[in-house]
């Protein structure tokens, strides 16, 4: 099953971003396909969730403890509370981080998550918010 994001646009649903776009492709053309749809009231910026996958690599890359950019994805989850429970047994700590998928996380949410974690990932390297995004924006 994919998932993707689409925009209607008349009577037409349309990709609503590139990797839709891609995985659209993977259907013939005029195959009917069968889907569940769930409409969202206030779209989230794709570009928004791309730069912080961006900032995540940025991120991995600057610090040997991170060994991808899921890694400081859930760093940053930890660090923000961003988290459904925490549970401690023995000398174990297990945490379940929140998703911060389109489904899971609403236009409101998303942008204090968002506006959180860029700060956070400046602080970490040590520069303004303004200097991180322009590095994501221009790699």
């Amino acid at each position: 099953m994919k998932e993707l994001i689409l925009q209607r646009k008349g009577d037409a649903f349309l990709p609503f971003d590139p990797e839709s776009a891609e995985l659209m492709r993977d259907y013939y053309e005029n195959q009917p396909v069968r889907a569940k749809t769930t409409g969202i009231k206030k779209p989230r910026s794709y570009q928004q969730l791309k730069l912080y996958w961006k900032m995540c690599e940025l991120v991995a890359d600057h610090f040997d403890e991170f060994r991808d950019k899921y890694d400081a994805d859930w760093e940053a989850r930890i660090k923000l509370r961003h988290y459904d429970r925490m549970t401690v047994d023995g000398n174990q700590i297990m945490v379940e981080v929140k998703s911060i998928s389109y489904s899971n996380l609403g236009h409101a949410e998303a942008n204090r998550f968002f506006d959180r974690a860029f700060e956070l990932f400046a602080k970490w390297l040590g520069v303004e918010v303004g200097e991180i995004i322009r590095q994501c924006e221009s790699a």
